[in-house]
């Protein structure tokens, strides 16, 4: 069953694989509530280092420069509050003003500033030269169980309890998404990505003509602001000399 993501992003398609972890809602609260270190990983390139990254899942774990780093933690003691509300003053969201849940966003939410905002990063991760850092601010969980409805065109469901979709078997899977990375990329052909690739992810086209792009939804565990959600949207000119389209 695929889960559609972001139509925004070329309608990019998770299928995520066999998954059977059964756990309580109390494992389920204790896992969220974890905060796991990760190892920093430096990227001195746009292709080969930075593709690799965000498309083997790790891209959560590129790192800042030491000053922005510092600064950021500087920023954060500073505002002396929840940083999920801050952000979403900042963004003209006061609160949760989504009446309804939906499964994800589709094209149609594009431009809806109630639900979704681009803004420039202002604390950067440390990329090469030319790749842009922006970050894709939206007010609905990246997934949500309505994401898990059967489709008249979706094969049976591999499982009698993926019926329910507020049962464990769903919540499991939400909290699997949730505990990793989810990424994908546009501009970029099969061969550039393919020898890095451990998903199912595909991509469709999406003003691939100019630009080549990797995006990351960091996970849980390691985000700096839980909430709003967002992706991280690394983004590179293909005039560039540094894109993997100058070079072959």
């Amino acid at each position: 069953m695929f889960l559609n993501l972001l139509a925004i992003f070329a309608a990019i398609a998770l299928v995520p694989g066999t998954w059977t972890l059964e756990v309580s809602p109390q494992e389920m609260a204790r896992a969220e509530s974890q905060w796991i270190e990760l190892p920093n990983n430096m990227v001195d390139n746009w292709y080969p280092d930075t593709v690799k990254n965000v498309v083997e899942g790790k891209g959560s774990t590129i790192q800042r420069e030491e000053h922005v780093q510092n600064a950021m933690l500087a920023w954060k003691r500073r505002i002396g509050m929840d940083l999920g509300q801050y952000m979403k003053g900042k963004l003209g969201w006061p609160g949760r003003i989504v009446p309804q849940q939906l499964p994800y966003l589709s094209e149609r939410h594009y431009g809806d500033s109630e639900l979704v905002r681009f803004k420039e990063n202002d604390f950067p991760w440390r990329l090469s030269q030319d790749v842009k850092h922006r970050i894709l601010w939206f007010q609905l969980p990246m997934v949500t169980p309505e994401a898990f409805k059967r489709l008249d065109h979706d094969p049976p469901y591999p499982n009698r309890e993926y019926e329910n979709i507020h049962g464990q078997r769903v919540a499991a899977l939400m909290e699997y998404l949730n505990e990793h990375d989810m990424y994908g990329w546009t501009g970029l052909p099969p061969a550039a990505v393919n020898r890095f690739r451990q998903s199912s992810a595909e991509n469709h086209e999406w003003t691939t003509s100019r630009f080549e792009t990797v995006w990351n939804r960091t996970n849980y565990r390691v985000r700096s602001i839980k909430d709003p959600n967002h992706l991280h949207v690394l983004v590179i000119p293909k005039s560039s000399p540094y894109s993997y389209a100058n070079m072959r």
